[in-house]
Formats: C-alpha cells, sequence, structure tokens
C-alpha cells in the first residue's frame, strides 16, 4: 500500500472521531461521517481545466514542498483561485468528471457529496502535465428528495450549478454539526511532485449529467 494512501486512511479516521466524539454512532450519524469517507474506483479519462491553473499557481511557489507553511501557501492559493473561477463561471469544475460517493438525509433534503481523486477514482489525468501534481476533489450540494432520487450510486458525473462558496462551515449537517473541506497539499515520499486536495465546494440547484453508470 502506497505510504499516500495511508496517509487518506488516517486523515479520515481524525474526520471520523471530529465528527462523532462517540464510538457508539447511530445509523444517521454514521452516513454523516460517510461524507468524508473515500472510495477507490476508476473514472472517465478526459482534461481538465483546472489543470492548467494548478500548473500557473504552482510556478508561483517554488518553494512549497520546503515545509508544512509553504504546502498551505500554495493549497489555499489554489482553493481562492478556483473559488474566484467558480465565481465567475459556475461550470469551471464541469468538465472534471465526479463520482456520486454519498447521500444523507437532512430533514426533507438530502446532502450530496460527489468527488474525484486518485484515492477515489482511477483517473491518470488527475495529474497534471506540466507541474505533475495530482489533484482530487469534492463538490456537495443540498437537493430535494426528488433531485436525489435520480442519482446512481458510484456513477460518474458531470457537475454544475450556482456555486454557493467554499466547503467552510457553511453546510449543516442533521446533528447541527457544520464542517470544512479545506485545500491540502502534501508530497509524500513514494511521489515526486505531490498531491494537491483543491478543496471542498458547495453548489445549489445542482445540475448533473450521467457520463458513466457504475454497478455497485
Amino acid at each position: 500500500m502506497k505510504i499516500k494512501n495511508i496517509f487518506y486512511i488516517i486523515c479520515s479516521t481524525f474526520i471520523l472521531l471530529a465528527c462523532t466524539g462517540n464510538p457508539n454512532t447511530t445509523k444517521a450519524e454514521q452516513a454523516e461521517v460517510d461524507l468524508s469517507a473515500t472510495e477507490e474506483t476508476s473514472a472517465v479519462k478526459t482534461k481538465y481545466c483546472v489543470m492548467t491553473l494548478v500548473d500557473s499557481i504552482a510556478e508561483e511557489y517554488p518553494n512549497k514542498f520546503d515545509n508544512d507553511i509553504q504546502e498551505k501557501k500554495f493549497a489555499n492559493a489554489v482553493w481562492d483561485a478556483i473559488d474566484a473561477e467558480l465565481k465567475n463561471d459556475n461550470t469551471f469544475l464541469a468538465d472534471v468528471p465526479m463520482q456520486f460517493s454519498q447521500m444523507v438525509q437532512n430533514g426533507n433534503k438530502y446532502i450530496l457529496k460527489f468527488e474525484c481523486g486518485h484515492y477515489s477514482t482511477n483517473d491518470d489525468n488527475l495529474e497534471s502535465d506540466a507541474s505533475g501534481i495530482e489533484i482530487n476533489a469534492a463538490i456537495y450540494s443540498e437537493v430535494s428528495e426528488d433531485v436525489a432520487s435520480t442519482l446512481i450510486d458510484r456513477s460518474i458525473y458531470s457537475i454544475s450549478g450556482k456555486y454557493a462558496g467554499k466547503l467552510k462551515y457553511n453546510l449543516t449537517l442533521p446533528s447541527g454539526n457544520v464542517f470544512e473541506y479545506p485545500a491540502t497539499f502534501h508530497k509524500y515520499s513514494d511521489d515526486k511532485y505531490g498531491t494537491l486536495c483543491i478543496g471542498g465546494y458547495l453548489f445549489k440547484d445542482i445540475q448533473f449529467k450521467l457520463l458513466e453508470k457504475r454497478k455497485k
């Protein structure tokens, strides 16, 4: 198992502990935790606009590998830049195939999570051509039961809609908890260029197009 895969498992464990605070969780509470979990599958291969942006910012941060502070500065710069792009164009991430990975009922609505990345897909093109940096990402939305019922578990979609901002304490879970899905960057011992989580993003009035249907 690659070291970075172990890192993802460790991170998911920390998130689980932070969200629950109690090992005796209910099924609904566990579903909330699963919103931060990841799963490995394949993905549609294509060319992504976001890679050009990542490459451009990577050149501005030549010291991004030096220490934790430099890693955080680079990741936050990417998060801010994508946020600005989405405010200007809701479809900026629409060319990135996102896997429908989780839904949690929240009153009469459902919180949806879509994700894409090396740990949840086998898409080699999630590595930037120029900088070699590998990315992963997540998109969240809260929708009606009618909308949620049309989605197919684990299948791949193109996502757009009304952009509502970075996922930063602006989505309330059924428990009343809020959470952040920040951008992070780290270079592992078994990779050359580093892995970049470009962060979580919240959409309203979400629109999705099925790219590939998957079996459970």
